[in-house]
């Protein structure tokens, strides 16, 4: 039998031609994995390990903090500019709106009432009071409704009295009612009753122990600047027996009640 003796292969280190500190490229790590291979399938006894570099990521170009940049300090300068033209802006605002209303007020027409007499107060007839209606601003009244009715309450008026409807009974009409307009626009409050005063009626209206004669009145106008306006009026008639030569009469004075007197 014939015995033939292995030879160990001695290893012997493979120098890199490339300058130390050097990074391979891509083609040059390549072709090393590529030798390394070819050493490995001759049985050459070390085999180097194919070896991976990382590139470093590249940097922003503007790493430097939000507050050291030029455009942060921009756009907070503009923000404050903002605000500060808001804080000016506001308050002109509001004070130009009180300048024109106080204006408004100042010009505007202020429509009011008062009861001047009451007519027919005879029995088999309709009592009917007159009111006279100025105007004390000083511009027009524009598109003024006036509606006024007379309606027997218990005296004094009992609390929370609802203001009644005034329909086809009391004066309705629209007029253009100018300042200080002499003489004042007269209107007439009928009375609510179905029928002519009888005389028991008549009684108790003029002794005015349980019951008067109120009236209502609703006045609806324009006023100068287009605003819509209303003016409500309550008083009570007050007729106090009279002896004359003409026979049997009273005086009359109007009180006004504590509701429904007000004005827009």
């Amino acid at each position: 039998m014939l015995l033939i003796a292995a030879t160990p292969i001695q290893s012997t280190p493979v120098s890199d031609p490339r300058p130390k500190n050097s990074h391979p490229t891509n083609q040059e790590a390549t072709g090393d994995n590529q030798e390394a291979g070819n050493r490995a399938s001759a049985g050459a006894a070390v085999i180097n390990e194919p070896t991976y570099y990382l590139q470093p990521a590249p940097k922003p170009e503007n790493d430097e903090p939000f507050y050291k940049q030029w455009d942060f300090w921009v756009a907070s300068a503009t923000l404050a500019l903002v605000a500060a033209t808001l804080a000016l802006a506001v308050p002109a605002w509001l004070g130009l709106n009180d300048a024109r209303d106080a204006h408004q007020r100042e010009l505007r027409a202020y429509v009011w009432l008062r009861g001047k007499a009451i007519h027919d107060m005879e029995v088999g007839r309709t009592p009917r009071v007159e009111i006279e209606i100025r105007n004390s601003g000083r511009t027009p009244a524009y598109n003024m409704n006036v509606r006024a009715g007379a309606i027997v309450y218990p005296f004094p008026l009992p609390p929370d009295t609802p203001f009644p409807p005034i329909g086809a009974g009391g004066s309705n009409s629209r007029i253009v009612l100018h300042p200080g307009a002499e003489p004042p626009f007269i209107a007439y409050a009928l009375w609510s009753g179905t029928a002519p005063l009888d005389p028991v009626q008549r009684n108790h209206l003029v002794s005015g122990a349980a019951v008067r004669l109120f009236v209502f009145a609703s006045i609806e106008y324009q006023d100068a600047f287009g605003e819509d306006r209303e003016t409500k009026a309550c008083f009570a008639v007050q007729m106090t027996p009279a002896q004359s030569a003409a026979g049997t009469t009273f005086s009359v004075a109007f009180n006004w009640a504590d509701q429904h007197n007000t004005a827009t």
